[in-house]
């Protein structure tokens, strides 16, 4: 085969290949989608779902309530600001303007709260003998007397007892003990101490905590709880200014 009918059999093959592929109208082609068959050009449609807004087939998130950021939240967000259900924990202050209901309020961490028991509220126990409120502040029986004083205290029922501090004045050589009592309300105990501060016959105004301190749990369905104060010589130069008390709780009461 020579050059000229190799160039006309090329030129040939080209026209039945263009003849082959070429078509003039849509109905000329086979195996048509559909879609494609009905010879109509349809637009997509767009429907906004819950939460969603649709504009001119553009979706849009459909915002509610304060706030101008327009963003959306996660759905596993969270909240430092605000209790959604229990287990949550909020770490910012909780206002309230019509009040709050619960049945109870529990801290994260137990608190420690203190009860006073003023010098005024102590009264001798089997003596006729009355206190003496001194113009520098504290009270005393007369020179000599050989008594003991108590006051109530009121302690939460569960609450434990981790402190005690006394505030004396002592400048004789006689002490002055300071005791956080309870007494069984069944009778089957006497006084039994829960803690301890002695005056040592310090000279000047002191406080002096309770050290060491063995916490003890206030049952007010089994015990009674007062503070004592005695001393074999009591007089003006020594003195009971007032008593505190520490506890811890797990809950508001």
């Amino acid at each position: 085969m020579n050059g000229r009918t190799m160039r006309a059999v090329a030129l040939l093959g080209a026209l039945v290949l263009g003849a082959a592929v070429s078509c003039d109208d849509w109905g000329d082609l086979e195996d048509m989608p559909a879609g494609f068959a009905d010879n109509v050009d349809n637009d997509t449609v767009v429907t906004a779902g819950d939460g969603l807004t649709e504009t001119s087939g553009e979706l849009s998130v459909d915002f509610a309530g304060t706030g101008t950021d327009p963003t959306a939240a996660r759905s596993d967000h969270t909240h430092s600001e605000y209790v959604l259900k229990a287990g949550d924990t909020m770490t910012g202050e909780l206002n309230a303007s019509a009040g709050i209901t619960t049945t109870s309020v529990a801290y994260s961490a137990p608190r420690t709260h203190y009860v006073q028991v003023p010098a005024e509220a102590f009264h001798t126990r089997a003596n006729s003998s009355e206190f003496t409120y001194h113009s520098s502040g504290g009270v005393y029986l007369p020179a000599g007397t050989n008594a003991q004083a108590v006051a109530p205290i009121s302690l939460p029922h569960g609450a434990t007892v981790v402190s005690m501090y006394a505030w004396f004045h002592d400048s004789v050589a006689d002490e002055l003990d300071i005791r956080l009592r309870r007494c069984a309300l069944n009778g089957t105990t006497g006084e039994v101490t829960v803690a301890y501060v002695p005056s040592n016959g310090d000279s000047g105004d002191f406080m002096r905590p309770n050290n060491p301190f063995i916490p003890h749990e206030v049952d007010l369905f089994a015990n009674n709880y007062y503070v004592s104060a005695y001393s074999s010589n009591w007089s003006a130069s020594l003195r009971l200014r007032s008593v505190v008390v520490g506890y811890m709780i797990t809950e508001a009461p």
